[in-house]
């Protein structure tokens, strides 16, 4: 069996801590990049060898040659690509072990085999597994008869459509098309996207199936003919065809459905001389009409040769660790002697926290974060990629930490996973911790499975529930940050000044402010807030504090509230969490308060920070209300600016491929005359 010393992690983040862990675990010493000035801590404690790429972006993760030479450099003799970026590429597998290095993942030519979901869907038909039809190979950019070959297939196909790159996955290049006029446009999207994502703009369009599931099969393998399916997973909620909660085992699938996908799942893995952890994706029709029949209905959509976001909940229920099944594999070691459970124990629920505005069509927003704390309790498993003071930059995807709950019932770990989001605090920039609770309390998620759809039907409750939720906690909040913004008698001043007993007014409450060290308040009478510790930090130029406070409402109710104030040369932002619910107050500092871009209705602003890959407007255009007018590439999606009025445009100010930051101007409107 071949020895594994050192891995080198060609990924970042959370992916490269989570490898690190199990590597640490089996006595494997690990090294990985950090991109920052100073390593981050959930990383430094973690990983052996930490290696500075100060500014790093995609493409350095992307550079076969960077990565091959800084794991020789750094004294490694194998590779684990993590998921994302080379994970799945062929190449790289290839030049690792010709570098004479161990790649740990499956060989390169299963990987070229399921490359493309055109040649994937093929081996597929081949092998007896459901697939539903399809046009394959599209090039809408380079063959001139693509367009012609697509109205083709628009005419005998129903509508809906799906256009999905042929290469890649998450969601990216990948578009549901209603009607034959949006088709081509659709695609030359979908294709610009996988480009820019996967580099290369192969497309595959299908019928959309309108009450779709998206189930999964986990497969682990060996180099010695083992091949085993670990049960399945559900990823149906997603947002902008990406996953955001998944769970293990899926819902409300029948016997006959679980072990016949199993089947066709082995059946693919063992056709295509599978060796590692992968995961083959389904899709299940769950049309009323088919949804309690024996064999329900499921189509192949694509096999992932990579670890998965969501594989932590099969790791739960199966007891198994799929890393190590990769070290295993990789090693030449006999998978089939690791033990695991072959039928589920519990059920496991795994949410995606995002730094996104949930209220803007899901858009990335990256910033400053000063303060993440996440619930920890028995059954609940974090994969963080942030450290308590941190930054989430825009060059990279918008996840920034895993929550898993585990429990005995599907029940059991809502509850628990509703009882840590509603625990769990994130100071910073827009985010759907909140989202994700009321996704977990109030809809037919809670009942039982669900379809890809669901957000967008249920849209409507869970901003209901949300605005429920914080219709109870602002007036509290709301009272806390008014009163440190106004300067009276700062909430954190305790601790700096060695006030013991402190109190002052906030509205109709009154604050007690006591030392540090203090284990309990003195003073438990009605309508008190309670500070019991204060705790500064600092990162680069930023002051950031921490006070938690008890606020007692009644005799026997009491919630903790969690504030934080951070501090720059730019502004001053003060935040207070309660309950799951998170207010914040930005105040600007005069020097940068003028001139802001983006205040003005003349001007049309980016909702995003990110690359200008389309500019469809010039100076002197009448444009209508929703016309597209820039496409911007940020966190590797593209966004599509459109005009919000109509009217006519008085000058374009950013170029082709420049990098603008949110609320950059991109174009202004000509002003009209009143007189």
């Amino acid at each position: 069996m071949s020895m594994i010393k050192r891995i080198f992690v060609a990924n970042r983040g959370e992916i490269a801590r989570r490898i690190a862990v199990t590597a640490r675990r089996l006595g494997i010493e690990t090294a990985a990049i950090y991109d920052q000035a100073t390593p981050p801590l959930y990383l430094a404690e973690a990983v052996d060898v930490l290696i500075p790429l100060r500014d790093a972006g995609p493409t350095d993760f992307l550079n076969m040659e960077k990565m091959i030479a800084l794991a020789k450099a750094h004294g490694c003799n194998a590779i684990h690509p993590g998921y994302g970026f080379l994970s799945e590429n062929t190449t790289f597998a290839q030049k690792v072990g010709d570098a004479g290095l161990i790649w740990i993942g499956p060989n390169p030519q299963a990987i070229d085999k399921m490359a493309s979901k055109a040649r994937a869907r093929d081996i597929a038909v081949s092998s007896q597994v459901p697939c539903l039809p399809a046009l394959e190979g599209l090039d809408i950019h380079k063959d001139p008869d693509a367009k012609a070959k697509l109205t083709q297939f628009a005419k005998t196909a129903t509508f809906p459509l799906l256009v999905k790159a042929a290469y890649g996955g998450g969601g990216k290049g990948m578009r549901m098309v209603e009607k034959a006029e949006d088709l081509i446009t659709a695609a030359e999207r979908a294709a610009s996207e996988a480009v820019n994502a996967f580099g290369n703009g192969l497309l595959i369009v299908e019928p959309y199936v309108t009450a779709p599931r998206h189930v999964e099969v986990q497969i682990i393998a060996d180099k010695h003919g083992y091949v085993a399916a670990v049960g399945d997973r559900d990823c149906s909620v997603q947002r902008r065809h990406q996953k955001i909660i998944e769970e293990s085992p899926a819902p409300d699938l029948t016997p006959d459905t679980r072990a016949a996908m199993a089947e066709a799942a082995v059946k693919l893995a063992k056709a295509v001389g599978y060796d590692s952890v992968g995961t083959i994706e389904f899709l299940v029709d769950w049309s009323p009409q088919f949804r309690n029949i024996p064999m329900q209905k499921f189509y192949f959509l694509e096999m992932n040769t990579r670890l998965q976001v969501e594989h932590p909940v099969t790791e739960e229920v199966h007891k198994i660790d799929l890393v190590e099944v990769q070290i295993v594999a990789a090693s030449q070691g006999h998978v089939s002697k690791l033990p695991w459970k072959k039928s589920a124990e519990g059920h496991s629920v795994e949410v995606r926290v995002y730094a996104e505005d949930c209220a803007q069509n899901f858009l990335p927003a990256p910033g400053p974060i000063a303060r993440f704390t996440p619930f920890h309790t028995k059954g609940v498993r974090w994969e963080s990629g942030i450290d308590s003071v941190d930054v989430v930059t825009p060059k990279f995807d918008p996840m920034v930490a895993k929550l898993v709950a585990t429990a005995d019932s599907r029940p059991a770990a809502l509850a628990l996973m509703n009882r840590v989001l509603e625990g769990t605090v994130f100071h910073g920039p827009a985010n759907n911790i909140e989202f994700l609770h009321a996704i977990m309390s109030k809809t037919p998620f809670v009942e039982g499975a669900v379809t890809t759809g669901f957000l967008k039907e249920q849209h409507q409750q869970i901003a209901d529930t949300m605005t429920s939720r914080r219709s109870k906690c602002e007036k509290t909040l709301h009272s806390i940050i008014e009163h440190e913004a106004s300067g009276r008698g700062s909430l954190f001043s305790g601790q700096a000044s060695g006030l013991t007993n402190a109190s002052a007014s906030v509205e109709d409450a009154t604050m007690r402010v006591f030392g540090k060290n203090a284990d309990s308040p003195s003073d438990t009478a009605n309508d008190k807030l309670v500070v019991y510790r204060a705790a500064p930090l600092t990162i680069d130029r930023s002051s950031v504090q921490h006070v938690d406070f008890i606020y007692q409402t009644s005799k026997d109710s009491q919630s903790l509230i969690r504030t934080s104030v951070r501090s720059t040369l730019e502004q001053t932002t003060i935040s207070a969490s309660m309950n799951g619910v998170t207010l914040s107050r930005m105040d600007e500092r005069e020097t940068t308060a003028s001139g802001k871009s983006g205040h003005h209705s003349s001007e049309l602003t980016s909702p995003v920070p990110g690359k200008v890959v389309a500019v469809k407007v010039k100076s002197g255009d009448h444009v209508e209300a929703g016309t597209v007018l820039f496409v911007l590439e940020s966190m590797k999606m593209e966004f599509e600016v459109k005009a919000g009025q109509s009217g006519t445009i008085d000058a374009v100010r950013v170029q082709l491929k420049e990098q603008v930051g949110a609320g950059a101007t991109l174009a202004s409107w000509k002003q009209t005359s009143n007189s």
